[in-house]
């Protein structure tokens, strides 16, 4: 397990704490930046392989993912 150290705005914190305390999971504050950040980090990729496949036919995209499901499923 790794530690950090953020800085956090106090309103983020507040408003994070009290969510997570009304939620009953007061201490689960490292889970939810977890989450938080994983999230994040997937959501960063999917954009970035739009932005590299953009230049690329749709279609062909399609057709190749189609066909390695159809692989997959046989």
């Amino acid at each position: 397990m790794t530690q950090w150290t953020l800085n956090i705005s106090e309103q983020t914190d507040q408003r994070l704490r009290t969510f997570l305390e009304q939620q009953g999971k007061a201490d689960e504050l490292s889970v939810y930046v977890e989450r938080a950040v994983n999230r994040c980090l997937l959501e960063d990729t999917v954009e970035q392989v739009k932005a590299r496949n953009v230049t690329f036919d749709q279609q062909e995209i399609q057709d190749t993912i189609d066909e390695a499901l159809n692989w997959a499923r046989e």
